[in-house]
């Protein structure tokens, strides 16, 4: 296989402890430019990886040869886009022409930075950072490739060490290109000899970005390749074998794809819990248009969970080079690039994504990560936080101004995708959400509604399974951000009724679109076909001095009037008003009450807000709260929901 001319590369880090929730995807930040200090050269996206924290570090490679050599880097916090610090190493051997595109991995609140500097060969380092990047091991060299021409593709780590995915011929001579699997341990040294992962030797195999999946508790190394058989070199199949974590085989080759015309390219692959994986593709012609995205999920001894399923849904355009990543829990996400029109009809590349719940089914639509839709945005490099973010990171034509227009910068964004609700601190027109349920600072900072006192909450005002940020203004007016990218509102209900009604949002009528509704003196008036005007239901519940909420408690797809006094909690489950058929008594006095589905099993949890302490009867069985997390402060008004709706 021939490597192309390594570049010179670059690290940046960014404190990202965000989460998702939600069908379409929420974003838990604006698009961010990853190289500010190092203008003005093209640059491009390299890998991502992401600690326990959240804390994501970014590679990328410069588009020019740098006379020093040196691999640069920045740290971003949270919920900021300026730079906070640098990271700069001096390459290793003097005479290296160039450093290959640099990969990192991430190992509890460690980071293993890699990369390659090439005389006649391919030389790998690697060198150990802390999460401020700064240096915590000396730099250690890494065995050559197993071929002279290889090059190492993919690396992750393994106890005591790393298990590298290397791409290089099978011959000295003449050979096919192929997929090998090399063991080394921290200090650099083979743990056993380099071996060829294919059964097929005299065909070709290719493996990419994202070709290595390691399950450490399941014991589990799975390696996903390409192979086109040279007899015809008219189409190609992607294949996976499993392997121990000491290198033994545990499966022979599987061919992971069912349609067998044309070409099948670019596989990627990512565990899921218990030994299972999935593993998606780019399939030439199958989706009726060029090249589309395919995935399919495999179960802990490899035999097919079921069909290979289509990823993007628009199919009249072109798509290529998919990742996907995985959650603790088994979620995952697809990201790849599309060639799409834009905004003014002139096609190029754009960055997708898709997120999905565990057994496979869409958590919603696809949607464009890159929110600049002129000219070329592609690549994309991904990367699932263990704390529910995802991140992405891609390269694009500069935004910097029209004399950059020219050049390629690279650019990011995180995702939050958790499942159940998130509790969010709310006022001033910003939204400051725990995504990552993780308690302490809050990692999506969401500026919506202007600093106006407007009342805000949220609620699935369009029925997309997320949960949109929405205000209730003095004027009477509901205003959500259901696009949630901040801005002007998309959607806008005119409803008020006099009294000093308390706003609210609920799915009154079970049709999957929160309704805004209106509660004042034992009455809740609702609008639920969102057309302002008049109520089209109301319910006669509640009594003198409770606080009056909505939420479904039972799980019934619909939302119940409650009222709440200090330690109990009343709701109309019965849909009909007058006496309550459900009662728990929770909370005391001085507690703010809340309802959200903390636990995520369907059914709004009573939770009360308690000097920074949040508490929640999971149980819905009074007495002392199930779940609790140290969030926000005393004084603070505290909400409860599920952003990304997963």
């Amino acid at each position: 296989m021939n490597v192309k001319a390594p570049r010179l590369a670059a690290v940046l880090l960014l404190g990202f402890c965000a989460a998702l929730s939600s069908a379409a995807q929420s974003p838990a930040g604006g698009e961010l430019l990853l190289n500010p200090s190092y203008l003005p050269e093209s640059q491009y996206a390299s890998d991502v990886a992401c600690d326990r924290s959240g804390t994501c570090l970014v590679t990328w490679d410069f588009g020019v040869f740098s006379p020093s050599g040196e691999y640069l880097g920045s740290k971003f916090a949270a919920t900021t886009v300026a730079p906070t610090g640098a990271f700069r190493s001096e390459k290793i051997l003097a005479e290296d022409e160039f450093a290959q595109v640099a990969q990192v991995v991430a190992s509890g609140r460690r980071f293993a930075y890699f990369w390659s500097e090439f005389h006649d060969v391919n030389r790998p380092f690697y060198q150990w950072l802390d999460a401020v990047l700064e240096p915590r091991s000396s730099v250690v060299e890494l065995p050559v490739p197993a071929e002279e021409s290889g090059t190492v593709i993919d690396v992750q780590p393994i106890p005591g060490g790393f298990v590298q995915l290397e791409v290089a011929y099978d011959k000295p001579i003449g050979g096919s290109d192929g997929a090998f699997l090399g063991f080394v341990d921290f200090n650099g040294r083979r743990l056993r000899p380099t071996f060829n992962v294919n059964e097929s030797p005299d065909d070709d195999q290719r493996s990419w970005r994202g070709g290595l999946a390691v399950d450490v508790p399941a014991g589990i190394i799975t390696v996903a390749y390409e192979q086109v058989k040279k007899e015809e070199l008219a189409s190609s199949d992607v294949y996976f074998r499993r392997f121990s974590l000491a290198g033994e085989p545990l499966t022979p080759t599987v061919r992971a794809n069912t349609y067998l015309p044309d070409w099948q390219t670019y596989p990627s692959v990512a565990p899921q819990p218990g030994g299972a994986f999935v593993m998606v593709w780019t399939s030439d012609g199958q989706d009726g248009s060029h090249n589309g995205i395919f995935g399919r999920r495999f179960t802990n001894n490899g035999v097919a969970a079921g069909p290979e399923f289509p990823v993007n849904q628009v199919t009249f355009s072109d798509q290529r080079v998919p990742l996907v990543a995985t959650d603790a829990a088994g979620n995952f996400v697809v990201a790849w690039s599309s060639y799409d029109p834009d905004q003014f009809g002139v096609r190029d590349w754009d960055v997708k994504g898709r997120l999905y719940r565990p057994d496979g089914t869409p958590v919603g639509p696809e949607i464009y990560i890159n929110r600049y839709r002129i000219s070329f945005q592609d690549i994309p490099n991904l990367a699932f936080s263990p704390n529910g973010t995802f991140f992405v990171a891609w390269t694009g034509t500069s935004q910097i101004g029209p004399q950059y227009t020219n050049l390629l910068d690279v650019y990011g964004r995180r995702f939050s995708a958790s499942p159940a609700d998130e509790p969010c601190i709310v006022g001033g027109g910003t939204f400051l959400c725990d995504t990552g349920r993780t308690g302490g600072d809050p990692e999506v900072k969401h500026p919506f509604g202007g600093s106006s006192s407007g009342y805000g909450f949220l609620g699935d005002v369009d029925g997309d399974g997320r949960e949109d940020p929405c205000v209730y203004t003095g004027a009477g007016v509901f205003r959500c951000d259901t696009d949630h990218e901040g801005g002007a509102a998309e959607v806008q209900i005119t409803f008020s009724m006099p009294g000093g009604a308390v706003p609210l949002l609920g799915d009154m009528d079970g049709d999957g679109r929160a309704d805004p509704c209106l509660a004042v003196a034992g009455r809740f008036a609702c609008d639920t076909r969102h057309d302002g005007g008049s109520a089209e239901l109301t319910i006669s519940f509640g009594a003198a001095g409770e606080t009056l909420l909505l939420g479904d408690v039972d799980g019934d797809g619909r939302a119940e009037a409650c009222g709440y006094t200090p330690g109990q909690l009343r709701c109309d489950t019965g849909h009909n008003g007058g006496s309550a058929e459900t009662v728990i008594r929770f909370g005391k006095r001085g507690d703010s009450v809340l309802l959200g589905d903390f636990d995520g099993d369907g059914r709004d949890d009573p939770c009360v807000f308690r000097k920074g302490m949040l508490l929640c009867d999971t149980a819905h069985d009074g007495g002392a709260a199930e779940a609790s997390l140290a969030f926000g402060k005393a004084g603070d008004r505290l909400i409860l929901g599920n952003l990304d709706g997963l």
